[in-house]
Parts: structure tokens; C-alpha cells; sequence
């Protein structure tokens, strides 16, 4: 049974103000988990992808390192110098926390730190995506 609120007026009001609000939250929850599916399909969790943050981009030979890393564990120097990387971070919601992820940079992507991309976790080539509608976050000062 409904509680009687008597000084914002008749139960019927207040009745009516809960529907209101009821129909905005819900309205809200699908606009968001619209915007959270925007990329599902193409980039699919399932599948490996996250959306990550660019941490830093650095070559080869600046590699700190490189057997912690699963993509450049078994590289010889000279394989590493030949390539440039991208250091990332995404969250693991599930473990509370958050994963570095070391990828191969294509020639073709220009990147800064602090911008936003998807990468795959699961890949050390063709591991990162950077969608048009996805937005990019400032370069961190002093980085670069």
C-alpha cells in the first residue's frame, strides 16, 4: 500500500510525479547503454576488444622491458627496432582494476597520450581501432 503524503498535495499528484520519474530513469538507462553498445559487434568485448587509453608511444629500442611484454617476449633487438609501440590502459571491471597492454603501432594511425581508442587484448597486431564517434581525452602535461 502506497504512503499518504499530504503536504505535496493528493496521492493522486504524488502518484503521478513517481510514473514521471520511473519513465525518465528508464529513458535515461537505455540512452546510456545505447551509447555503451554504440560499437558492439565490431568492437566486442567478447571478442577481445576494450576501450583503452594511450599511455605512451615509444619505438623499438625504447622498449623497457621487453619479455614482460606478450607482444615483444620472444623479439630480438633487431625485430624491436623496426616497429614503434603503443603502451595502453583499460579497465577491468571485473577484477576491480586496471591492465597495461603493450601493442605493434600501425604506420597509418597518429596518436597522442591520453587519447581514447579501442585495443584488443587478446592481439599484438592490428590490435587497435580508434572509431570516429569515439571521444579523445587531453594529452596529459608533461608527457609526450
Amino acid at each position: 500500500m502506497a504512503r499518504q503524503i499530504t503536504r505535496r498535495g493528493s496521492p493522486i499528484e504524488l502518484s503521478i510525479g513517481m510514473l514521471k520519474a520511473t519513465v525518465m530513469s528508464a529513458a535515461a538507462a537505455a540512452l546510456l547503454s545505447g551509447c555503451s553498445t554504440l560499437f558492439e559487434g565490431k568492437y566486442d568485448f567478447r571478442d577481445g576488444w576494450r576501450r583503452g587509453k594511450v599511455e605512451r608511444i615509444v619505438s623499438g629500442e625504447a622498449v623497457q622491458q621487453p619479455r614482460y611484454w606478450r607482444c615483444t617476449r620472444g623479439l630480438s633487438p633487431g625485430e624491436l627496432a623496426g616497429h614503434r609501440y603503443v603502451i595502453l590502459t583499460y579497465q577491468v571491471p571485473s577484477r576491480g582494476g586496471v591492465r597495461r597492454h603493450l601493442v605493434t603501432l600501425p604506420p597509418d594511425l597518429n596518436l597522442h597520450p591520453g587519447q581514447l581508442v579501442y585495443v584488443n587484448a587478446f592481439l599484438c597486431q592490428d590490435a587497435m581501432a580508434v572509431p570516429a564517434g569515439l571521444p579523445h581525452a587531453e594529452p596529459a602535461e608533461g608527457r609526450g
